[in-house]
């Protein structure tokens, strides 16, 4: 089933990813990397990422993420 999101309002939250380390220890000094986000239609508790993570590896622009 497609589930189709709609944007709820045009302002943003934070949200923050725990970066984990690779197997030599980087990045060394960051340990979490805080993306932008807006809320979707659906459920209150769903947001669309709105940056491009740095540091993470499992999310992208674009996703939604449950916080």
């Amino acid at each position: 089933m497609n589930q189709k999101w709609e944007i709820v309002d045009e302002y943003s939250v934070e949200i923050w990813f725990h970066i984990e380390k690779d197997h030599v220890g980087y990045p060394r000094v960051k340990r979490w990397e805080q993306l932008l986000a807006q809320p979707v239609i659906e459920r209150d508790d769903y947001f669309q990422l709105e940056s491009i993570p740095f540091y993470l590896k499992n999310v992208s622009r674009g996703d939604i993420v449950k916080a």
